[in-house]
């Protein structure tokens, strides 16, 4: 979801429409700028993912927004296992787990033998083209 998706999701119409008038960089008034600064934080901690922010705006219960991404997280490492050659999942888990540390790094590229370190390189022969 935009952030103005989410605004309206949330409710907040006043906000997204006055998001629609700025169309010149300058300072926000503070009638919406501590407001909409409270729902940009909480737009990033829902991720933007619209089973997130459902359930955020049904709720208003960050424990059970947070179960949403897990959820889908944990819908990937499954399906990981439906394509590729069993004796490939292990290698495919790995990498997937190891992208957020590597994202975390300054150097933001993703490699496949930072995934197994002090272990040799992964074969990465696999069917995800493009790694």
């Amino acid at each position: 979801m935009t952030f103005t998706e989410f605004l309206l999701a949330n409710g907040d119409g006043n906000l997204a429409n006055y998001l629609e008038t700025v169309n010149a960089i300058e300072p926000i008034p503070d009638a919406f700028f501590n407001p909409l600064y409270e729902k940009l934080k909480m737009y990033y901690v829902t991720g933007g993912m619209p089973e997130s922010v459902k359930m955020w705006t049904e709720a208003r219960d960050v424990e059970a927004m947070q179960e949403a991404p897990s959820g889908i997280i944990g819908a990937y490492e499954r399906d990981f296992a439906k394509h590729p050659n069993i004796s490939e999942f292990p290698k495919i888990s790995m990498i997937w787990k190891s992208i957020p540390s590597q994202l975390a790094r300054e150097n933001k590229k993703l490699s496949t033998k930072q995934s197994k370190k002090g272990r040799g390189p992964v074969n990465t022969r696999m069917p995800c083209s493009g790694w």
